[in-house]
């Protein structure tokens, strides 16, 4: 009997696992026409983490209706001035970290509804520039404007700032390392003096959603140990 127990246990934990087998986890899909809009299912849940800006102004970056273009949740705000202190344009292009500039760095964000959306970077008196393009850029010199949505390992840009640049200073660039997101946000500010795409960068991981005959299987698995703990205690007693 003991035996046949565990046969009717495994059975249901083979179910299970076909089930999660067939029906893999809902995707997070970016919209492919290049157009730096994304598509979001209600219920998928993406980790976006602040990695650091380059824009002289204060800004807000968030999720934003892609046919509306309002406002739907604000992910990071820098603090005033919106840059770190001593970090001005001729020494690192208004440089901005995290726990300096931005003290939330990560934030787990659930997307309420289906829709297509973008990002946008809002700098002061309500000015806000959107991802227009999605691929594979690199390189912030080969990105075009004003803002993109990138599934490469790696961002490169210069440190230097265009005003020090103008002034005959040597450009420094840095490589950011975003292999560990699934893709990254690089975005520009309104500001149309200084056109970089490194104003804000932000890196996103996806976190699988179960489909529902997913969670049919491990409601499999959960009646199985119930069946056996009830037929542990109804032997004992």
């Amino acid at each position: 009997m003991k035996n046949q127990t565990i046969s009717i246990f495994a059975g249901l934990v083979a179910t299970s696992t076909l089930a999660f087998a067939a029906f893999p986890a809902q995707a997070f899909s970016l919209n492919p026409a290049n157009d730096g809009t994304f598509t979001a299912k209600a219920g998928d849940m993406v980790d976006f983490t602040f990695l650091e800006s380059h824009g002289m102004f204060r800004s807000d970056f968030g999720i934003y209706n892609a046919g509306t273009m309002a406002l739907v949740d604000t992910l990071f705000s820098e603090k005033a001035p919106g840059y770190d202190p001593g970090s001005n344009d001729p020494k690192n292009d208004w440089e901005g970290t995290c726990g300096k500039t931005v003290t939330t760095c990560t934030v787990w964000y659930k997307f309420a509804q289906d829709g297509n959306y973008k990002f946008g970077l809002t700098a002061p008196k309500g000015k806000t520039e959107f991802t227009q393009h999605t691929g594979n850029f690199a390189d912030a010199a080969t990105a075009p404007m004003p803002g993109i949505i990138s599934w490469a390992d790696s961002y490169k840009f210069d440190t230097t700032g265009p005003t020090a640049l103008s002034k005959g200073k040597p450009s420094k660039f840095k490589t950011i390392y975003t292999s560990g997101y699934d893709f990254f946000v690089a975005i520009n500010d309104s500001n149309k003096v200084d056109g970089d795409i490194q104003d804000f960068i932000v890196g996103a991981k996806v976190k699988p959603v179960p489909e529902p005959a997913a969670l049919g299987g491990l409601g499999l698995v959960a009646g199985a140990m119930t069946f056996l703990r009830r037929r542990k205690n109804n032997k004992a007693s």
